[in-house]
């Protein structure tokens, strides 16, 4: 067998020693994942390492990696993060040395922060704040960790015992910890005793995390190594699933207690003070890296940005390829979507829509970080996806000019036909909105009080409709804040939420789009009789003369072709996804659940109830979002209950 070969590790500036007696040199090694880029602290105590880094085929990777050097990166399926560890102390020098991953962080705060039932300060991203309320900054951490030895993170408490806790695991097998204990009694005989006392203990030190001084690090790692080391090389992982795979990394984590129940014995027996600091933990549930986009082409870049939920991927994958179907080779489409929580699959499923044109790109940007300080209130059939809009100018701050699409359009003509369109200095491109100004007409009473008191608009008649827009990004950087449609947007509940807000702010500065580029669906037919009886004579005509050649179709409103087969340019829709993998899923949709409203005369008592809740609406509505979160399924199965009710109610 040919010996390894190790490459050597970088000479970079944070693995260089700084140590000095009045400032000694800390380094913790954060474990990273290779299959996801992960937002790191900005701390210079902490380093980030690749953990297996020699399975990392990615290209351009500038983050550390645990194979260089003198290393077991190979063994990361088995050691997990330990790898990480190992690469440390064969190859970096430091005062101290710690470990954490790269979402489990210690708590240096001074504060008791609220813990899960497994002991994690729970957070939903990394941010300022958090690293802040943490306590995570280089001047705090120093503190606590230079008048320690030895920082462990708080226990779990088992009921039973921490060996009881490894054999309540199904995918473990309690021989593997047995044998650990056997190598410890026969190979490191001096740590036995602490070995049977922590293990048939209750208090569990789990995640390998720590930081210690170089002597306990040297020392740690002699014992922990040398027993993984004895039962990997003896080990058959022979028929293991893949998380027994990694039994090494789970004993891995059952020693660290050893180890530290080792050094207080040793300081109680010398009649010492353990020098030993218990933090709490924390844990982030979404680290993906989210830097703002930049243009995906260089030139001839079309930038296309659509948001979804999990659950309505299907229909904004229809969206999206009814874009891709009118196309042209001239130009590269760059599409963003906003998300806050969609899976994998759902978007493996879009970009299996655009993976065979060379001219196309797809990308996701997560909206947690950025929308999470404002609370926004959505109403009706509308999500809270509609408000990411809000925020196109902070977040698309590299782009002069963007096509903002909603999820539920269907697109007849190249978009790069809108994108070219030359807008000057205003700071939006919309259609005029035929409905909307029905409803102002008179269709629904409570709508013109509703402008004149809430929204003060000084032409009502220049109402555009949202569900399209151009927003010439550089013209809004001048003219709003970063922060200020956002913080406009949630002081209170609109009646057409984000829609209004726009309307609001960019009024006076619209340019007005043929409105064939956001012709709106009947809706039941409920639109197109409000419209061809309230709305004025000459943006009435506008709309029915666009109906015959719609650039797009905005299947707007509560009814959807997707739940009713029946609705107002269905037909166009279903022909628009036949024979793709979009028509097998939402036609089984479709078939599993009886749609959410078919009345076509639902809109009318709507219309005239909308500002006029009844007490059993409200309470409905206050508690759908806690237990029917926004883009869920059990959510769109809600919808279901609810409009049968109302019809009901309308009914009596």
């Amino acid at each position: 067998m040919s010996k390894k070969k190790y490459k050597p590790v970088p000479d970079v500036e944070c693995l260089k020693y700084h140590g000095t007696p009045e400032k000694p040199d800390i380094k913790i090694f954060v474990s990273h994942r290779i299959d996801q880029d992960s937002e790191t602290i900005d701390n210079p105590l902490y380093i980030p390492v690749r953990c297996g880094a020699v399975f990392d085929e990615r290209e351009g990777v500038t983050m550390l990696g645990d194979d260089t050097g003198e290393n077991i990166s190979e063994r990361r399926l088995s050691f997990c993060e330990l790898t990480v560890q190992y690469w440390a102390w064969k190859n970096i020098k430091a005062d101290y040395y710690g470990l954490c991953h790269y979402r489990r962080y210690f708590s240096f705060s001074d504060k008791k922060h609220d813990e899960d039932i497994w002991g994690n300060i729970n957070y939903n991203f990394i941010s300022s704040d958090a690293v802040k309320e943490l306590g995570n900054s280089e001047d705090q951490m120093r503190k606590a960790i230079c008048q320690s030895d030895l920082i462990i993170s708080t226990p779990f408490i088992d009921k039973y015992s921490v060996y009881k806790q490894y054999e309540g695991v199904p995918a473990l097998h309690i021989e593997d910890l047995e044998e650990c204990i056997k190598i410890i009694e026969k190979h490191y005989p001096e740590y036995a005793s602490s070995a049977k006392k922590y293990l048939f203990g209750k208090n569990f030190y789990p995640c390998c995390m720590f930081v210690m001084n170089h002597v306990l690090f040297d020392q740690y790692c002699t014992f922990l190594f040398g027993v993984l080391e004895i039962f990997h090389k003896n080990k058959s992982y022979e028929n293991y699933g893949q998380e027994a795979m990694r039994t090494a990394g789970h004993l891995g984590e059952r020693l660290l207690g050893v180890f530290a129940t080792h050094y207080i014995d040793k300081k109680k027996a010398a009649e010492e003070d353990a020098k030993l600091k218990i933090l709490q933990r924390s844990i982030f549930w979404n680290t993906e890296k989210n830097e703002l986009p930049k243009p995906a082409f260089s030139n001839q870049n079309i930038p296309i940005v659509l948001s979804s939920s999990d659950y309505y991927v299907p229909y904004a994958a229809a969206t999206l390829m009814s874009v891709v179907q009118h196309s042209s080779e001239e130009y590269n489409y760059d599409f963003i979507f906003l998300v806050s929580a969609i899976s994998d699959k759902s978007k493996n499923l879009l970009k299996s829509i655009i993976k065979q044109y060379p001219n196309m790109s797809i990308r996701f940007f997560c909206v947690v970080p950025v929308i999470s300080q404002y609370r926004f209130i959505a109403n009706n059939h509308i999500s809270v996806e509609t408000f990411y809009r809000l925020f196109v100018q902070k977040i698309f701050r590299h782009y002069e000019k963007i096509v903002y699409l909603d999820s539920d359009l269907l697109i007849r003509k190249d978009i790069a036909t809108l994108y070219n369109i030359d807008i000057g200095n205003n700071l939006i491109a919309a259609t005029i909105d035929a409905d909307w100004l029905g409803q102002y007409n008179g269709a629904i009473p409570t709508v013109k009080k509703y402008c004149r008191e809430v929204l003060k608009l000084k032409d009502p008649y220049s109402y555009f409709q949202a569900g399209v827009l151009v927003f010439n990004i550089k013209e809004m950087a001048k003219t709003f804040g970063e922060t200020e449609l956002a913080e406009f947007g949630s002081k209170c509940e609109y009646m057409y939420v984000d829609q209004d807000v726009l309307n609001v702010k960019c009024q006076g500065r619209v340019y007005f789009l043929d409105i064939r580029w956001n012709i709106m669906s009947a809706c039941g037919g409920g639109r197109t009789q409000n419209i061809k009886t309230f709305t004025p004579v000459n943006v009435k005509d506008l709309y029915f003369c666009g109906r015959k050649d719609p650039y797009i179709i905005h299947y707007a409103g509560y009814l959807k072709p997707w739940d009713d087969p029946s609705e107002d340019f269905a037909q166009e829709f279903w022909e628009s996804i036949r024979g793709t993998i979009l028509y097998e899923i939402i036609l089984q949709r479709l078939d599993s659940h009886v749609s959410w409203h078919t009345s076509a005369d639902y809109i009318n008592w709507y219309s005239a109830n909308a500002m006029h809740l009844s007490k059993f609406e409200l309470w409905l509505k206050r508690i759908s979002t806690g237990v029917f979160p926004l883009g869920s399924l059990r959510r769109e199965k809600l919808k279901n209950i609810y409009f049968r009710l109302f019809k009901r109610h309308k009914q009596k």
